[in-house]
């Protein structure tokens, strides 16, 4: 059973299967290690190329840009559209927040400043496998797709267990978190082209609500790699011989081999054009 939240496409954001819904077929004891070792060294690499490729964007995701006045910045400049930035996002953080113990249920203009740096938080969700006579509670990773955040105290993982638990001496951090999840979406939103080009770079956008707190919307990046889970009874085993209930999925080779290059697809195209 797997309790990994909903997703929804926003405007022209592509959101692809989520790859924690498919089952992968049986695994050999000889298959597992190469798959484990394959994610690692894949998800590395796609987990860096992508970091690199949205703080190129940095300047276009500048928190005072969209929030001028509203958030304090060396050049306290107003900006068109203001008000009506800080408005939304103010209702959000009311929507969120009402739902939450131990935290301001009103945003206070100006908010103090915000480390601009963007990061990327693995994606992760529940999944309840059986085990014995009951189920096994597990927390499973997704090795290509990121959570996008400012730099911010807590990672995902840490907002998620602090959802689970009493947070009263997190609350400024989990506060911290919230607001960054609902800015730094807005701001995504609002740059032109940007869907096309992460797309050309076999990336796409979307938006992701986790149980713990479904009016909190997080914008996700993911990899058009995919991956999945294993059979139930080699995740419950793995987790019970490392005794920590965390498994990653493991990504799909064959994935990488049936990518479609799009501007091999436009070239050759236009090449075929000129023959007729």
């Amino acid at each position: 059973m797997v309790d990994g939240g909903s997703r929804r496409p926003v405007g022209e954001m592509v959101v692809t299967m989520d790859p924690s819904q498919k089952a992968r077929g049986p695994l050999s004891t000889e298959q597992l290690p190469f798959l484990r070792k394959a994610t690692d060294a894949v998800s590395s690499y796609l987990h860096d190329s992508t970091s690199n490729l949205v703080n190129v964007l940095r300047p276009a995701l500048m928190p005072h840009r969209l929030l001028g006045q509203h958030i304090e910045h060396p050049g306290n400049m107003r900006v068109a559209g203001e008000e009506k930035a800080w408005t939304k996002l103010a209702g959000a953080y009311k929507r969120v927040a009402n739902k939450l113990t131990g935290l301001p249920s009103e945003l206070k203009s100006p908010l103090p400043p915000i480390d601009s740096a963007v990061h990327l938080h693995p994606w992760e969700y529940v999944h309840k496998a059986p085990s014995g006579s009951g189920e096994q509670r597990i927390i499973v990773v997704c090795p290509t797709k990121w959570v996008v955040s400012y730099g911010t105290a807590l990672s995902y993982s840490q907002f998620r267990q602090a959802m689970e638990t009493e947070y009263a001496s997190q609350a400024k951090q989990v506060q911290q978190f919230v607001i960054s999840a609902l800015l730094i979406g807005d701001l995504i939103r609002s740059v032109r082209g940007l869907d096309p080009l992460l797309g050309s770079l076999r990336l796409s956008l979307g938006e992701e609500t986790a149980p713990e707190l479904p009016t909190l919307t997080f914008t996700t990046i993911s990899s058009l790699v995919s991956s999945a889970l294993p059979a139930d009874e080699v995740v419950v085993s793995t987790t019970q011989l490392t005794g920590v209930p965390r498994f990653t999925e493991l990504i799909e080779p064959e994935s990488v081999s049936q990518m479609v290059d799009p501007l091999r697809i436009d070239l050759e195209r236009l090449i075929g054009q000129k023959k007729a």
